[in-house]
């Protein structure tokens, strides 16, 4: 059983994840109520429209030509933010994104 049908037989209650979340090529659209990851998040290659109700990653998050129109409740990243070629990245500077998140590394915009 994937992890999205045991969380959906549970009634998608919040959850984290300690370690890195590898969603390269899915066709995932919301992370839902995936509160915390605390690793890496590759998303590449997907259609990923919404963070759902993530509020920190322990370590990169790259959303480079992502369609994200906003972070969400995302509070926290501890390594790289990748905002290139998003919405956000027009919208925003990288001195507004941080009084938004607490970013421990280089934000690219």
């Amino acid at each position: 059983m994937d992890l999205q049908k045991f969380l959906e037989k549970k009634g998608n209650p919040p959850y984290t994840l300690g370690s890195d979340l590898y969603l390269a090529d899915t066709p995932i659209k919301s992370l839902g109520n995936l509160q915390s990851v605390g690793g890496n998040i590759n998303l590449g290659g997907t259609p990923i429209e919404s963070l759902g109700n993530l509020t920190s990653v322990g370590g990169n998050i790259n959303l480079y030509g992502k369609p994200i129109e906003s972070l969400g409740n995302l509070k926290s990243v501890g390594g790289e933010l990748n905002l290139r070629k998003t919405p956000l990245s027009e919208k925003y500077t990288e001195e507004q994104i941080r009084q938004i998140v607490d970013v421990g590394r280089k934000i690219y915009m």
